[in-house]
């Protein structure tokens, strides 16, 4: 009798043994998920690191055991910067989503009793930052003083798989469907210049003139090299332009137009103070081009509160910032027409 309960307790304490093996494995297996991911997102282990509160030597061991475990290689090492193989991206499309709903799952666990608090890394062109972005994002961190951010202005279009991004504003459509994206407002454009060009080159009377003129921020091989114009009664004139000065930044677009260098098509609420100031004049009022729509892009629906709050607070306000400012601009289709910029 004592054998067999000898045997019984031998049995059962295999088996807690082998289940908790098991737990620890899935453990380990959903901890270094989560440190791959963020070496990914961040392309750098300092930067992993610094985020993680973790030594760079203990996470690159996990890194390269993890790469031993798999038999795969995941990150192509440079001077500059880690770069992920294609293994690795595959691997993170599956892994990325799993890790940010156990964020989620943890941080609903607390989100009822704090205040809202984390970590918003944000993407967006610089002017679109400078001019619409940037009150509205200091409206925000007053109201969440526990939220921190990590902003990059830069005209290049994050990569929500090798750049460390939780949010982006984006200007013209959205091409990868597998990103989620929430038009949030429309941008209005026109054609400016300064005063001074237009005494020395003469004042386009029509859509046909413009071939005769310098127009900035264009290059020939680019479909910024057709404008787009559309008269009163709905007529559209595709017209092809040329320039010295091809540049991807509309505020330094702004300033060459204002030193007389060409035409330059702007956005109306860009061009609002050079013209209160008469740096700049429209030119072929009469005509409009298309608009700019604006989309606030995330790589998933399961966001931490966070960034789940500050989405919900740009998409209900940045529409009426575009508005205000395109009113303040005198732009005619502002005027007319309110809900332009307000489409969703």
């Amino acid at each position: 009798m004592l054998g067999a309960c000898i045997f019984f307790v031998n049995g059962i304490i295999k088996i807690l043994f082998f289940i908790y093996e098991k737990v620890m494995a899935t453990y380990d297996l959903l901890q270094d998920m989560a440190l791959f991911v963020e070496v990914a997102r961040t392309g750098s282990f300092t930067k992993a690191c610094a985020r993680l509160g973790m030594a760079n030597g203990t996470l690159s061991r996990r890194i390269a055991a993890m790469e031993v475990r798999l038999g795969v290689r995941l990150f192509e090492r440079t001077t500059r910067r880690i770069n992920l193989t294609e293994a690795a991206r595959n691997y993170y499309a599956h892994c990325a989503p799993i890790v940010e709903a156990a964020a989620v799952a943890h941080e609903s666990l607390r989100s009822s009793t704090q205040a809202i608090s984390g970590h918003i890394r944000l993407s967006m062109p610089v002017d679109l930052g400078l001019r619409f972005a940037a009150p509205l994002l200091s409206e925000f961190a007053a109201l969440h003083p526990a939220v921190h951010f990590e902003l990059d202005l830069s005209s290049r279009i994050a990569d929500f798989v090798g750049d460390p991004v939780d949010v982006a504003l984006r200007i013209g459509r959205v091409r990868d469907e597998r990103l989620i994206a929430r038009h949030v407002g429309t941008i209005t454009q026109a054609i400016f210049a300064a005063p001074s060009y237009l005494a020395q080159h003469g004042e386009p009377q029509l859509p046909a003139d413009l071939p005769q003129h310098q127009c900035l921020g264009v290059r020939f091989d680019s479909p910024a090299a057709t404008w787009n114009l559309t008269s009163a009664d709905g007529e559209t004139s595709r017209i092809k332009v040329k320039g010295r000065f091809m540049v991807n930044n509309i505020g330094f677009v702004r300033l060459l137009a204002e030193q007389g260098f060409g035409l330059a098509v702007l956005p109306t609420q860009i061009a609002s103070d050079s013209m209160a100031t008469g740096r700049l004049r429209a030119v072929l009022p009469e005509y409009a081009l298309p608009d700019l729509p604006v989309y606030l892009v995330t790589a998933t629906r399961l966001n931490t509160t966070a960034i789940r709050t500050f989405v919900d607070f740009i998409t209900q306000r940045f529409a009426s910032t575009l508005l205000e400012e395109a009113s303040s601009a005198g732009h005619p289709s502002a005027r007319t027409n309110p809900t332009t910029a307000l489409q969703r």
